[in-house]
Protein backbone atom coordinates (compact mmCIF):
# COMPACT_ATOMS: atom_id res chain seq x y z
CA UNK A 1 0.00 0.00 0.00
CA UNK A 2 1.44 3.17 -0.87
CA UNK A 3 1.18 6.00 2.12
CA UNK A 4 1.24 9.77 1.38
CA UNK A 5 2.11 12.51 3.50
CA UNK A 6 0.63 16.07 3.61
CA UNK A 7 3.34 18.92 5.04
CA UNK A 8 5.90 20.83 3.09
CA UNK A 9 8.29 19.78 5.96
CA UNK A 10 8.15 16.59 5.45
CA UNK A 11 8.23 16.20 1.86
CA UNK A 12 11.89 15.74 1.47
CA UNK A 13 11.94 13.39 4.03
CA UNK A 14 9.36 11.30 3.14
CA UNK A 15 9.01 11.78 -0.48
CA UNK A 16 5.34 11.86 -0.67
CA UNK A 17 2.53 14.64 -0.12
CA UNK A 18 -1.54 14.64 0.11
CA UNK A 19 -1.98 17.74 -1.39
CA UNK A 20 -4.46 18.75 -4.05
CA UNK A 21 -1.76 17.55 -6.65
CA UNK A 22 -2.25 13.84 -5.30
CA UNK A 23 -0.46 10.77 -4.34
CA UNK A 24 0.53 7.41 -4.99
CA UNK A 25 -1.71 4.95 -7.26
CA UNK A 26 -4.38 2.38 -5.62
CA UNK A 27 -4.87 -1.24 -6.43
CA UNK A 28 -7.14 -2.40 -9.29
CA UNK A 29 -7.46 -6.36 -7.80
CA UNK A 30 -10.19 -7.69 -6.27
CA UNK A 31 -11.34 -6.48 -2.97
CA UNK A 32 -12.15 -9.12 -0.01
CA UNK A 33 -15.10 -8.86 1.83
CA UNK A 34 -15.25 -6.58 4.78
CA UNK A 35 -14.35 -8.33 8.01
CA UNK A 36 -11.37 -9.36 5.73
CA UNK A 37 -10.36 -6.19 4.80
CA UNK A 38 -11.00 -3.74 7.47
CA UNK A 39 -8.10 -6.99 9.17
CA UNK A 40 -6.08 -6.39 6.39
CA UNK A 41 -6.28 -2.35 6.22
CA UNK A 42 -5.47 -2.41 10.05
CA UNK A 43 -2.14 -4.38 9.73
CA UNK A 44 -1.21 -2.96 6.58
CA UNK A 45 -1.53 0.52 7.84
CA UNK A 46 -0.39 0.13 11.13
CA UNK A 47 3.04 -1.56 9.63
CA UNK A 48 3.79 1.33 6.97
CA UNK A 49 2.56 4.49 9.35
CA UNK A 50 4.90 2.65 11.66
CA UNK A 51 7.90 2.46 9.53
CA UNK A 52 7.10 5.64 7.96
CA UNK A 53 7.35 7.52 11.18
CA UNK A 54 9.91 5.73 12.69
CA UNK A 55 12.26 6.43 9.21
CA UNK A 56 11.50 10.36 9.95
CA UNK A 57 12.83 12.52 12.86
CA UNK A 58 9.79 14.33 14.73
CA UNK A 59 10.80 17.96 14.99
CA UNK A 60 12.16 19.37 18.07
CA UNK A 61 9.30 19.53 21.06
CA UNK A 62 7.51 17.02 19.04
CA UNK A 63 7.50 13.15 18.40
CA UNK A 64 5.24 10.81 15.91
CA UNK A 65 2.43 9.14 17.38
CA UNK A 66 0.89 6.03 15.11
CA UNK A 67 -3.09 5.71 14.66
CA UNK A 68 -4.55 3.44 12.98
CA UNK A 69 -5.10 4.86 9.42
CA UNK A 70 -2.28 8.10 9.76
CA UNK A 71 0.55 9.26 11.83
CA UNK A 72 0.65 12.70 13.72
CA UNK A 73 2.52 14.97 15.84
CA UNK A 74 2.19 15.27 19.36
CA UNK A 75 3.49 18.20 21.58
CA UNK A 76 5.80 17.13 24.58
CA UNK A 77 3.84 17.35 27.53
CA UNK A 78 1.05 17.45 26.11
CA UNK A 79 -1.68 14.73 27.35
CA UNK A 80 -3.38 12.24 25.09
CA UNK A 81 -6.41 10.65 25.40
CA UNK A 82 -8.27 7.75 23.36
CA UNK A 83 -11.72 6.14 22.79
CA UNK A 84 -12.75 3.51 20.81
CA UNK A 85 -16.19 1.87 19.89
CA UNK A 86 -18.74 0.63 17.22
CA UNK A 87 -22.12 2.19 16.79
CA UNK A 88 -24.62 1.30 13.62
CA UNK A 89 -21.77 -0.69 12.13
CA UNK A 90 -19.11 1.95 11.47
CA UNK A 91 -16.43 2.15 13.90
CA UNK A 92 -14.94 5.29 15.73
CA UNK A 93 -12.02 5.84 16.83
CA UNK A 94 -11.18 9.08 18.64
CA UNK A 95 -7.25 10.57 20.16
CA UNK A 96 -7.00 13.84 21.43
CA UNK A 97 -3.92 16.39 22.79
CA UNK A 98 -4.05 19.28 24.62
CA UNK A 99 -2.02 20.99 27.01
CA UNK A 100 -5.15 20.97 29.37
CA UNK A 101 -6.36 18.74 31.87
CA UNK A 102 -9.75 17.33 29.56
CA UNK A 103 -11.98 14.54 29.70
CA UNK A 104 -15.18 14.00 28.56
CA UNK A 105 -17.52 15.77 30.50
CA UNK A 106 -15.11 18.76 30.53
CA UNK A 107 -13.58 19.54 26.32
CA UNK A 108 -10.27 20.80 25.82
CA UNK A 109 -10.33 24.59 25.01
CA UNK A 110 -6.68 24.64 22.87
CA UNK A 111 -6.24 20.99 21.43
CA UNK A 112 -5.56 18.79 18.57
CA UNK A 113 -7.78 15.95 17.75
CA UNK A 114 -8.04 12.88 15.19
CA UNK A 115 -11.52 11.09 15.08
CA UNK A 116 -11.03 7.95 12.39
CA UNK A 117 -14.36 6.27 11.00
CA UNK A 118 -14.66 2.78 9.43
CA UNK A 119 -17.12 2.20 7.21
CA UNK A 120 -16.82 -1.78 7.26
CA UNK A 121 -15.83 -2.33 3.52
CA UNK A 122 -17.63 -2.66 -0.14
CA UNK A 123 -20.86 -4.38 1.60
CA UNK A 124 -20.79 -1.47 4.19
CA UNK A 125 -20.29 2.35 4.15
CA UNK A 126 -18.54 4.12 1.08
CA UNK A 127 -15.88 6.62 1.92
CA UNK A 128 -17.86 9.20 0.39
CA UNK A 129 -20.91 8.11 2.77
CA UNK A 130 -19.17 8.04 5.75
CA UNK A 131 -18.02 11.78 4.66
CA UNK A 132 -21.57 13.13 4.41
CA UNK A 133 -22.48 11.42 8.02
CA UNK A 134 -20.06 13.71 9.23
CA UNK A 135 -20.71 17.08 7.10
CA UNK A 136 -24.16 16.68 7.09
CA UNK A 137 -24.27 16.90 11.33
CA UNK A 138 -21.59 19.74 11.64
CA UNK A 139 -23.44 22.22 9.13
CA UNK A 140 -26.70 21.27 10.68
CA UNK A 141 -25.01 21.76 14.22
CA UNK A 142 -23.09 24.73 13.23
CA UNK A 143 -24.74 26.33 10.59
CA UNK A 144 -26.84 29.22 12.33
CA UNK A 145 -24.11 29.17 14.78
CA UNK A 146 -21.10 29.64 13.54
CA UNK A 147 -18.87 32.77 11.69
CA UNK A 148 -16.74 33.56 8.81
CA UNK A 149 -16.73 29.75 8.02
CA UNK A 150 -14.95 29.14 5.21
CA UNK A 151 -14.03 26.15 2.87
CA UNK A 152 -11.03 26.47 1.37
CA UNK A 153 -9.69 23.10 0.13
CA UNK A 154 -12.46 20.37 -1.37
CA UNK A 155 -10.41 18.15 -4.03
CA UNK A 156 -10.94 14.37 -5.10
CA UNK A 157 -7.82 12.45 -6.31
CA UNK A 158 -7.08 8.69 -6.62
CA UNK A 159 -9.77 7.45 -4.01
CA UNK A 160 -9.47 10.21 -2.12
CA UNK A 161 -11.45 13.11 -0.78
CA UNK A 162 -10.38 15.63 1.01
CA UNK A 163 -11.85 18.92 2.61
CA UNK A 164 -10.29 21.46 4.26
CA UNK A 165 -12.18 24.25 6.27
CA UNK A 166 -12.09 26.56 9.40
CA UNK A 167 -14.79 28.38 11.20
CA UNK A 168 -15.59 29.99 14.56
CA UNK A 169 -17.91 28.05 16.61
CA UNK A 170 -19.61 31.28 18.63
CA UNK A 171 -22.06 28.03 20.69
CA UNK A 172 -18.76 27.79 22.87
CA UNK A 173 -17.90 29.74 25.93
CA UNK A 174 -15.43 31.27 25.04
CA UNK A 175 -15.86 31.30 21.46
CA UNK A 176 -13.61 29.02 19.58
CA UNK A 177 -11.78 28.99 16.20
CA UNK A 178 -11.59 25.60 14.64
CA UNK A 179 -10.04 24.24 11.58
CA UNK A 180 -10.68 21.04 10.23
CA UNK A 181 -8.98 18.72 7.36
CA UNK A 182 -11.27 15.96 6.57
CA UNK A 183 -10.03 12.55 4.42
CA UNK A 184 -12.39 9.91 2.93
CA UNK A 185 -10.57 7.02 1.60
CA UNK A 186 -12.53 4.70 -0.74
CA UNK A 187 -9.57 2.09 -0.72
CA UNK A 188 -10.13 1.16 3.18
CA UNK A 189 -13.04 2.60 3.78
CA UNK A 190 -12.56 5.54 6.32
CA UNK A 191 -13.09 9.15 6.75
CA UNK A 192 -9.73 10.62 8.99
CA UNK A 193 -10.84 14.17 10.33
CA UNK A 194 -8.34 16.37 12.05
CA UNK A 195 -8.92 19.06 14.15
CA UNK A 196 -7.34 21.96 15.76
CA UNK A 197 -8.95 24.19 18.20
CA UNK A 198 -8.18 27.34 20.42
CA UNK A 199 -10.30 30.46 21.62
CA UNK A 200 -10.69 33.23 19.43
CA UNK A 201 -8.46 35.70 21.43
CA UNK A 202 -5.70 33.36 21.41
CA UNK A 203 -5.63 31.67 17.67
CA UNK A 204 -2.91 33.45 16.67
CA UNK A 205 -0.66 32.74 19.17
CA UNK A 206 -1.77 28.88 19.24
CA UNK A 207 -2.23 28.84 15.77
CA UNK A 208 1.80 30.19 15.01
CA UNK A 209 2.85 27.64 18.18
CA UNK A 210 1.39 24.96 17.54
CA UNK A 211 -1.58 24.68 15.31
CA UNK A 212 0.23 25.16 11.81
CA UNK A 213 2.92 22.36 12.66
CA UNK A 214 0.39 19.77 13.74
CA UNK A 215 -2.20 20.41 10.47
CA UNK A 216 0.45 20.65 8.27
CA UNK A 217 2.29 17.49 9.00
CA UNK A 218 -0.17 14.71 8.57
CA UNK A 219 1.27 11.15 7.60
CA UNK A 220 -1.45 9.28 5.84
Amino acid sequence: MKRCIRGEALLVAAGFMLSLSGCGGRSTAPQPGPAELQSRVDSASHADTTTAAAAMTAPGGYSWQVLPTCFVLQPDGWEAKVTDHTQNGVRHYYWATSPEDFSAERPFETGFSVEILFGGGINGTSADALAATVLTPWYEKFGKKMTKAELYEESAHNGYRMYRFQYEDTSATPVLKVQKYLVADSFDFSVTIFTFESPVEEWGKNWGEFGQMLMDNVGL
